[in-house]
């Protein structure tokens, strides 16, 4: 048995009709943006799997990430279209106990630990520029689908608090009929300091902490390539020597853009869970829960956003991910081709 605290305040419903048909329109253009990403994803996963991206440690990375953005894309449209098609009020709580226990903690643990990786990839971009003879024995260089899976299993445990702290039930409403409400668990209120001390912490460990490593990162590969740069001037090198490092200088630009991507795109992430911490005010039942509804929109669209960036930042940077890319789609049109003409 759960006592629960009914969250009225805490749904998506606002008596302010300018701030309702705000809200209204960004999920209108989150929806579209959901859709339009899912498929962004669903080729850049397919490009990333094929081998001749996944031969340097980057591209595997890149894979993870890939896969990571393409699973929690996955959810996020089937539940766009599963909240249109539910309407029985049994199903919907079935559905929303699914969404809370399955979709919102894989969802979340998939978001954080992209985070991380990203910054893998700026430590590993980091030790190639600095010392490029000594990549082939960095063991991130070495072991980058290791240190993924450790993320992975390290950030689910972590959050494993979460879907513990909700619940859903259902009341009657009006004239008899069921509805579904959000509340929360005994568990909550017996455990709320620690909850929100790990609730706190996590925002910390895996939003600001990732956010100030990738632009550090960032700035010194910056900084490595530009003395390298000097530095080449006045070496006489071979051909096959000057392609090799002009694909590890581009390697290593796609990179530093696709990370740079995540940190602009984070940002507005980072504000609103800043301000939730440090502003009293700023809260989903006090005088300003119109702005936090908002901005946890912005900031949602702002995160689907950055799973396009990366594949953009490739598409212009990168001549290995556009040749992947024109070889796996002409693949296709050459097997349909075949299969039509057997037909």
């Amino acid at each position: 048995m759960t006592s629960t605290w009914i969250l009225t305040d805490s749904l998506p419903v606002s008596t302010d009709t300018y701030y309702q048909q705000v809200w209204d329109a960004l999920q209108f253009v989150q929806d579209v943006t959901s859709y339009l990403c899912f498929i962004v994803n669903l080729i850049k996963t397919a490009v990333f799997a094929q081998k001749c991206m996944r031969k340097a440690s980057s591209g595997k990375f890149m894979l993870a990430l890939s896969s990571s953005h393409f699973t929690w894309l996955l959810f996020r449209v089937l539940h766009s279209i599963a909240k249109r098609a539910i309407t029985d009020p049994e199903k919907v709580y079935a559905y929303d106990m699914f969404v809370l226990y399955v979709g919102i903690s894989v969802g979340n643990v998939l978001y954080r630990s992209c985070l991380f990786i990203a910054c893998l990839m700026s430590s590993e971009r980091l030790y190639a520029v600095s010392r490029p003879l000594h990549i082939k024995q960095f063991i991130l260089a070495r072991r980058p689908l290791l240190f993924v899976f450790a993320i992975f299993l390290l950030t689910a445990c972590y959050h494993m608090y979460v879907p513990l702290q909700y619940t859903f039930y259902m009341v009657s409403g009006i004239n008899g009929t069921k509805i579904v409400v959000f509340g929360y668990t005994d568990w909550y209120f017996g455990n709320r300091n620690i909850v929100n001390g790990f609730s706190a912490a996590g925002k910390i460990i895996f939003i600001f902490v990732p956010l100030v490593w990738i632009s550090a990162f960032n700035a010194l590969v910056v900084y490595f390539l530009r003395r390298h740069s000097d530095d080449y001037k006045t070496v006489q090198r071979t051909a096959d020597e000057e392609a090799i490092s002009r694909h590890d200088r581009q390697m290593t630009l796609t990179i530093l853009a696709c990370t740079a991507g995540y940190v602009i795109f984070i940002l507005p992430a980072t504000l609103h869970f800043l301000a939730l911490t440090v502003v009293p005010e700023y809260n989903y039942t006090g005088r300003l829960e119109n702005m936090v509804r908002l901005m946890e929109e912005v900031q949602d669209f702002c995160l689907q956003l950055s799973f396009m960036s990366d594949f953009l930042s490739f598409l212009l940077l990168s001549k290995a991910f556009r040749d992947c890319l024109m070889h796996l789609l002409m693949c296709r049109n050459f097997r349909a081709d075949v299969r039509n003409k057997r037909i």
